[in-house]
């Protein structure tokens, strides 16, 4: 009811909806395992194992996302960047895009003194990180190496196209 469902429901019902639409017999479920395991894979933007050890000296470093937790705990704990995150966030349902409400509001409310002031939103999805920010009134950073086009609609206080030039930023 409402539209809402929950995120179990979704990640499966994603390939029930897909495998019906190509007329094809599959499992899936089977396939939103294997689809998690390959998905599971780490990838960052160079250099991000040595900004996230350089802030980390001076800064708290948070993960805000609204992946399936499992398969995002797991990126963590198997990243070099693990050491230098403060603590990660990912809900047990579906909602709007990270760092959007309600997803970050109640992340948000778990770390003692953040104020609009003092942090700062990083993303490198116009779609769900921006819109996000936008939502929170939070300044945020774009990472953006490939110079997309963005709506107009949309309110970006810093873009980079390397995540070195961050430490001129913060």
């Amino acid at each position: 009811t409402g539209g809402e469902c929950t995120k179990d429901f979704l990640v499966v019902e994603r390939f029930r909806r897909f495998l019906e639409a190509m007329a094809l017999d599959r499992d899936p479920a089977l396939c939103n395992r294997i689809h998690l395991k390959l998905w599971g894979k780490v990838r960052f933007f160079s250099p991000a194992e040595e900004v996230c050890r350089t802030l980390s000296r001076t800064h708290r470093l948070y993960i805000v996302t609204n992946a399936v937790a499992s398969v995002q705990r797991s990126r963590l704990h198997r990243s070099a960047v693990a050491p230098y995150i403060t603590d990660a966030s990912s809900p047990r349902m579906p909602g709007p895009a990270s760092p959007a409400e309600p997803t970050s509001t109640m992340f948000f409310a778990h770390i003692p003194g953040i104020t609009r002031e003092n942090c700062l939103l990083i993303g490198d999805s116009p779609s769900s990180d921006i819109r996000g920010a936008n939502n929170r009134r939070h300044p945020l950073l774009l990472v953006d190496p490939h110079g997309t086009a963005l709506p107009e609609n949309l309110h970006i206080d810093y873009r980079i196209t390397d995540l070195s030039q961050l430490y001129d930023i913060v």
